[in-house]
Protein backbone atom coordinates (compact mmCIF):
# COMPACT_ATOMS: atom_id res chain seq x y z
CA UNK A 1 0.00 0.00 0.00
CA UNK A 2 2.79 2.42 0.88
CA UNK A 3 4.56 1.71 -2.41
CA UNK A 4 1.37 2.40 -4.39
CA UNK A 5 0.72 5.65 -2.52
CA UNK A 6 4.33 6.75 -3.00
CA UNK A 7 4.13 5.99 -6.73
CA UNK A 8 0.83 7.85 -6.97
CA UNK A 9 2.28 10.88 -5.17
CA UNK A 10 5.37 10.83 -7.40
CA UNK A 11 3.17 10.57 -10.51
CA UNK A 12 1.05 13.49 -9.33
CA UNK A 13 4.11 15.66 -8.71
CA UNK A 14 5.53 14.78 -12.15
CA UNK A 15 2.18 15.63 -13.77
CA UNK A 16 1.96 18.99 -11.96
CA UNK A 17 5.53 19.77 -12.97
CA UNK A 18 4.74 18.95 -16.64
CA UNK A 19 1.65 21.16 -16.52
CA UNK A 20 3.68 23.97 -14.97
CA UNK A 21 6.33 23.66 -17.70
CA UNK A 22 3.55 23.94 -20.30
CA UNK A 23 2.50 27.24 -18.74
CA UNK A 24 -0.95 26.10 -17.56
CA UNK A 25 -0.09 26.47 -13.86
CA UNK A 26 1.38 29.51 -12.18
CA UNK A 27 3.35 28.88 -8.98
CA UNK A 28 3.06 31.57 -6.29
CA UNK A 29 4.36 31.33 -2.73
CA UNK A 30 3.99 27.53 -2.63
CA UNK A 31 0.42 27.76 -3.98
CA UNK A 32 -0.75 26.34 -7.26
CA UNK A 33 -3.11 28.52 -9.30
CA UNK A 34 -4.98 26.45 -11.87
CA UNK A 35 -7.40 27.79 -14.46
CA UNK A 36 -10.10 25.21 -13.66
CA UNK A 37 -12.67 26.85 -15.94
CA UNK A 38 -10.31 26.65 -18.91
CA UNK A 39 -9.24 23.12 -18.02
CA UNK A 40 -12.81 21.81 -17.71
CA UNK A 41 -13.96 23.67 -20.85
CA UNK A 42 -11.55 21.55 -22.90
CA UNK A 43 -13.36 18.45 -21.60
CA UNK A 44 -16.97 19.54 -22.19
CA UNK A 45 -19.06 16.86 -23.89
CA UNK A 46 -20.28 17.85 -27.38
CA UNK A 47 -23.06 16.47 -29.56
CA UNK A 48 -23.21 17.27 -33.28
CA UNK A 49 -26.56 15.49 -33.73
CA UNK A 50 -29.63 14.98 -31.59
CA UNK A 51 -29.38 11.88 -29.35
CA UNK A 52 -32.32 9.50 -29.74
CA UNK A 53 -31.81 7.06 -26.82
CA UNK A 54 -30.90 7.47 -23.14
CA UNK A 55 -27.34 6.17 -23.43
CA UNK A 56 -26.45 8.84 -26.02
CA UNK A 57 -28.09 11.75 -24.18
CA UNK A 58 -26.58 14.61 -22.15
CA UNK A 59 -27.17 14.02 -18.46
CA UNK A 60 -27.57 16.52 -15.66
CA UNK A 61 -28.08 15.95 -11.97
CA UNK A 62 -26.87 16.13 -8.42
CA UNK A 63 -26.69 12.43 -7.53
CA UNK A 64 -30.27 12.24 -6.28
CA UNK A 65 -32.24 13.88 -9.07
CA UNK A 66 -31.27 13.98 -12.73
CA UNK A 67 -32.41 14.55 -16.28
CA UNK A 68 -31.42 13.49 -19.79
CA UNK A 69 -32.23 15.32 -23.03
CA UNK A 70 -33.03 13.43 -26.24
CA UNK A 71 -35.13 13.54 -29.40
CA UNK A 72 -38.35 11.61 -28.71
CA UNK A 73 -39.71 11.56 -32.27
CA UNK A 74 -39.60 13.67 -35.46
CA UNK A 75 -41.43 16.58 -33.73
CA UNK A 76 -40.41 16.34 -30.05
CA UNK A 77 -37.45 16.78 -27.71
CA UNK A 78 -37.82 15.12 -24.31
CA UNK A 79 -36.28 15.80 -20.90
CA UNK A 80 -36.47 12.48 -18.96
CA UNK A 81 -36.47 13.08 -15.19
CA UNK A 82 -35.39 10.53 -12.57
CA UNK A 83 -34.59 10.20 -8.87
CA UNK A 84 -32.10 7.88 -7.23
CA UNK A 85 -34.54 6.80 -4.52
CA UNK A 86 -37.29 5.69 -6.93
CA UNK A 87 -36.32 2.10 -7.72
CA UNK A 88 -37.81 -1.19 -8.85
CA UNK A 89 -37.35 -3.91 -6.20
CA UNK A 90 -39.30 -6.77 -7.80
CA UNK A 91 -37.85 -10.29 -7.43
CA UNK A 92 -35.50 -11.10 -10.29
CA UNK A 93 -35.07 -7.38 -10.91
CA UNK A 94 -32.30 -7.98 -13.42
CA UNK A 95 -28.55 -8.31 -13.40
CA UNK A 96 -27.95 -5.53 -10.86
CA UNK A 97 -30.94 -6.09 -8.56
CA UNK A 98 -32.91 -2.89 -8.03
CA UNK A 99 -33.00 -0.49 -10.95
CA UNK A 100 -33.75 3.24 -11.11
CA UNK A 101 -37.12 4.18 -12.57
CA UNK A 102 -37.96 7.36 -14.47
CA UNK A 103 -40.47 9.58 -12.66
CA UNK A 104 -41.67 11.63 -15.63
CA UNK A 105 -40.66 13.80 -18.53
CA UNK A 106 -41.13 17.19 -20.15
CA UNK A 107 -41.57 17.38 -23.90
CA UNK A 108 -41.06 20.24 -26.33
CA UNK A 109 -43.21 19.77 -29.45
CA UNK A 110 -41.96 21.49 -32.58
CA UNK A 111 -44.12 22.70 -35.48
CA UNK A 112 -41.64 21.52 -38.12
CA UNK A 113 -39.86 18.19 -38.17
CA UNK A 114 -36.53 18.15 -36.34
CA UNK A 115 -33.76 18.12 -38.94
CA UNK A 116 -30.75 18.32 -36.63
CA UNK A 117 -29.20 19.91 -33.62
CA UNK A 118 -26.15 20.27 -31.43
CA UNK A 119 -25.58 20.28 -27.68
CA UNK A 120 -22.84 20.97 -25.16
CA UNK A 121 -22.59 19.70 -21.59
CA UNK A 122 -20.74 22.54 -19.85
CA UNK A 123 -18.84 20.97 -16.93
CA UNK A 124 -17.82 24.27 -15.29
CA UNK A 125 -21.35 25.72 -15.19
CA UNK A 126 -23.07 22.32 -14.83
CA UNK A 127 -25.55 23.03 -17.61
CA UNK A 128 -26.52 21.62 -20.97
CA UNK A 129 -27.07 24.06 -23.81
CA UNK A 130 -27.98 23.42 -27.40
CA UNK A 131 -29.71 24.25 -30.61
CA UNK A 132 -32.57 22.38 -32.27
CA UNK A 133 -32.96 22.74 -36.05
CA UNK A 134 -36.38 22.23 -37.62
CA UNK A 135 -37.78 22.36 -41.15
Amino acid sequence: MTVKLTLMAASLLMMLNAINMAGAVEMKNSEIAIDWKGFLERHDLLWSRMPKVWNEAPFLGNGMMGAMVMQADSHAVRWEVGRGDVQDHRPGGGKFGACRLPIGYFELKTVGAISGGAMRLDLWNAEATGEIKTE
